[in-house]
């Protein structure tokens, strides 16, 4: 993983969290047929050591992954005192596959920003990554 150049004001870098190798295929090509670039991480520990080493516009965030969990990484981010995160304001979206109203405010209460549920639509995917990038 590196910091790269952005070739186009609407080209964003991208990190995405997802235990499963076939979700992480799928939504990791959705990212690149957009046009932006992104880095995927199996497990919360190593988006920790992603966010703390690279410059993200975004992150998604499973809900729950083994090792560490979306919700506990996106904890420690928001840390004031103790966050490895380059940058703690960054927007994490989560990727849940309950699409229980609590598992969205368990994921708002987190300090993530917002939350789509598996499976992961392309054009829903799309307009969250417009929405909190402002790339409209």
């Amino acid at each position: 993983m590196s910091t790269i150049q952005r070739n186009t004001p609407q080209q964003a870098y991208i990190l995405l969290a997802e235990d499963l190798l076939l979700n992480r295929l799928v939504v990791k090509n959705m990212i690149i047929n957009m046009g932006h670039q992104v880095d995927s991480v199996k497990d919360g520990r190593e988006a920790l050591i992603a966010v703390s080493k690279n410059d993200y516009d975004l992150v998604f965030m499973d809900y729950q992954m083994p090792v560490m969990g979306g919700l506990e990484a996106t904890k420690i981010i928001r840390n004031l005192e103790d966050s490895p995160a380059r940058n703690r304001e960054i927007p994490i979206i989560a990727l849940t596959a309950n699409s229980y109203e609590e598992s969205g405010e368990a994921c708002l209460n987190a300090g993530m920003n917002d939350y789509l549920t598996k499976p992961v639509n392309f054009e829903l995917l799309e307009k969250t990554i417009n929405k909190w990038l402002n790339l409209d």
